[in-house]
């Protein structure tokens, strides 16, 4: 099944150790067609701050929870 991008737009991205933030935009590249990079929004985690987090990091949007689960520890994502 097809979807837009659009509709991941403020989904809650779930580390492996806890919720980072909302899904704010994506990088695109138009070149090659693919993405590079989705932009998240790290709200009361790190205040302030937006990080982006390589598409190699991201598991299958679960649809009906809104979430979207990032393979990676927090730590991680901070540095």
């Amino acid at each position: 099944m097809l979807r837009s991008l659009k509709e991941i737009l403020g989904y809650h991205l779930k580390a492996l150790d806890g919720d980072i933030g909302k899904c704010k935009d994506f990088i695109f590249d138009s070149r090659k067609w693919v993405i590079r990079y989705m932009l998240a929004d790290t709200g009361k985690w790190l205040p302030g701050r937006q990080v982006l987090i390589s598409p190699v990091a991201l598991g299958q949007p679960q649809w009906s929870e809104r979430a979207f689960p990032i393979g990676l520890k927090k730590n991680k994502i901070e540095s």
